[in-house]
């Protein structure tokens, strides 16, 4: 039987490890956002690690940086040493003050906001062909329905459209690279959007952007 380290199956910590050459941990911070498991955008139960704040109630003030709710969390014994050295604070205070980050905020206030937002559609071959996928001319009278499940990591609602944002951690030098290797799956979220608000041929409510934003270019890239 296959095993990855002392597992008989491909484990997300297992994953980690091999991306980035350690152990990765999560810890809570307040990024000034509600939790999508509680209210009401995936359900209102929660889950094992949030609470209603949306980062945890052992989370401290958002008023606080980054760093110095690492540091209290530190001294609470909330988080370890080992823990406190894995996180990069610079890395995730540039995307909260980037641009992407105060019109996230300025959503969430005017609750236009949404979160780990979950699809399942069914596009033909030809549909799936003209998103990057799969052959064109193979696919150009498939008209059998293949089913897609995916989950947005954030979209918002503009007074003139939607926009839509991916998180992505590869290590990438150019913007360039980053949106071609995902530009298929933008666009595909792109439609599922269009097709969850708007009903009928006619679309009156448009996806005006399509964003990632790079952790390791610290940049937001349209695509």
């Amino acid at each position: 039987m296959e095993k990855w380290g002392d597992k008989p199956y491909h484990s997300l910590d297992y994953e980690n490890k091999k991306r980035f050459g350690e152990k990765v941990y999560k810890i809570s911070l307040a990024g000034g956002t509600t939790c999508p498991n509680r209210d009401g955008t995936l359900g209102t139960r929660g889950c094992c690690f949030c609470s209603g704040s949306g980062s945890g109630d052992f989370a401290e003030p958002q008023h606080a940086s980054v760093t110095e709710q690492i540091e209290a969390m530190l001294a609470g014994g909330q988080i370890t040493e080992e823990m406190k050295r894995l996180v990069k604070p610079a890395l995730i205070e540039t995307f909260l003050t980037s641009a992407a980050g105060e019109r996230m905020k300025r959503a969430e206030t005017a609750g236009t906001l949404y979160r780990e937002k979950p699809f399942v559609m069914g596009f033909t071959g030809e549909e799936l062909a003209a998103f990057g996928f799969g052959d064109g001319e193979k696919c150009a009278d498939d008209k059998e329905l293949t089913l897609i499940q995916g989950i947005i990591d954030v979209f918002w609602i503009e007074e003139d459209g939607i926009v839509v944002l991916d998180y992505k951690t590869d290590r990438v030098k150019t913007g360039k690279e980053l949106a071609d290797r995902y530009a298929s799956q933008l666009k595909l979220y792109g439609e599922a959007l269009e097709r969850i608000y708007n009903h009928g041929s006619e679309r009156t409510l448009r996806v005006k952007e399509r964003l990632l934003y790079s952790f390791r270019l610290g940049a937001v890239i349209p695509v």
